[in-house]
């Protein structure tokens, strides 16, 4: 029984301290530092600098970028001429080669677009450029593309005709001339900072 009350008085004298520190101190504290919590999570300087950067700036386009190249295509080892072991960069690539094998019109794959982007929403799936969810349609990679591979469809379009090549080509490639669906990857990341960035345009909006 003594044990009982003396725990029950420890238990007290827990919680009234814990109470005091909220009350005298931890409040006080944040009074002198003018912490309040019903302010924006983000300062304005730093709101208007996020809306001020070009990269970082929000287009509503309404377009995507599609690469007309599909990543999913297997080409035969057959049509495969030789194997390059020069520098990536495709537009070094294609002053010299038009590609490894049978299609013309394939990606390079070497990724001059996916440095181009601001954005960092394309990535290289199977030797091919693959644009993410995180595109917003500025258009920026079409010209980094030496063969011009990339265009900008409507952002509700699904599906497309995900190959440059002409009608009736055979080149040995699993894909060629394919209506396929869009991909609509996300890249690793990307969520996160998508979820950051509504964050601050919620507090701009709020302003």
């Amino acid at each position: 029984m003594i044990l009982t009350v003396f725990m029950l008085y420890l238990v007290v004298l827990g919680c009234s301290a814990l109470l005091f520190f909220i009350l005298m101190i931890l409040l006080q504290s944040l009074s002198a530092q003018k912490i309040n919590a019903e302010e924006p999570l983000f300062s304005r300087t730093e709101i208007e600098f996020v809306n001020s950067h070009p990269e970082a700036k929000p287009l509503d386009t309404g377009v995507k970028a599609v690469v007309l190249c599909s990543a999913q295509k297997q080409l035969a080892e057959s049509v495969r001429h030789f194997s390059y072991a020069g520098e990536r960069d495709c537009s070094l690539f294609f002053s010299m080669y038009d590609a490894e094998g049978d299609c013309t019109w394939s990606c390079i794959g070497f990724g001059d677009c996916m440095r181009k982007c601001p954005r960092d929403a394309i990535m290289i799936v199977n030797g091919t450029a693959e644009v993410t969810a995180a595109c917003n349609g500025c258009g920026l990679c079409l010209d980094a593309c030496p063969k011009h591979l990339i265009s900008l469809v409507p952002k509700t379009d699904l599906e497309c005709r995900r190959c440059a090549a002409p009608d009736g080509t055979r080149n040995g490639c699993s894909e060629c001339g394919a209506v396929t669906k869009i991909p609509a990857n996300t890249k690793k990341g990307f969520q996160f900072w998508q979820k950051c960035y509504k964050m601050i345009h919620r507090n701009t909006s709020e302003q």
